[in-house]
């Protein structure tokens, strides 16, 4: 009987020996994927908040655009197609502003549609929601 009583307790002695690595192995695993994870989390609000500022520049330029640029070509065709009709500016210049007239609208098309596209992006990435 006692012979038994020391087996059972030098097992029960080794057996905690034998687990311990296994076990802070498993600690280690645990610890090193929720760093894992909560660097990722960090990234992808990061990334996340470059597509937002992103988004707000874009609406900021073409609000500008549409707001400032659009109506000063406009002035300047209209002013440019006045001279003409008096005489005092070659049609050149009248077809120059025409021209710019013509790329800040294309310039405002395209700003709407990389506003467009950040916005589906921000929208089917991170549900992110925009007025």
């Amino acid at each position: 009987m006692r012979l038994a009583s020391i087996l059972i307790f030098t097992s029960a002695f080794f057996g905690a020996r034998r687990q311990d690595p296994w076990i802070a192995s498993k600690a280690e695993q645990r610890s090193r994927v929720a760093a894992e994870r909560e660097a990722a989390r960090r990234e992808r609000a990061s990334e996340q908040e470059a597509e937002l500022a992103e988004r707000e520049a874009l609406i900021r330029q073409l609000q500008r655009t549409r707001q400032d640029a659009v109506p000063l070509a406009q002035q300047r065709v209209d002013l440019q197609t006045a001279a003409f009709g008096a005489g005092k500016a070659p049609l050149a210049s009248v077809l120059s502003a025409r021209r710019d007239l013509h790329e800040l609208r294309l310039r405002a098309i395209d700003l709407q549609a990389q506003l467009d596209a950040v916005t589906a992006r921000l929208y089917f990435t991170y549900q992110v929601s925009t007025p």
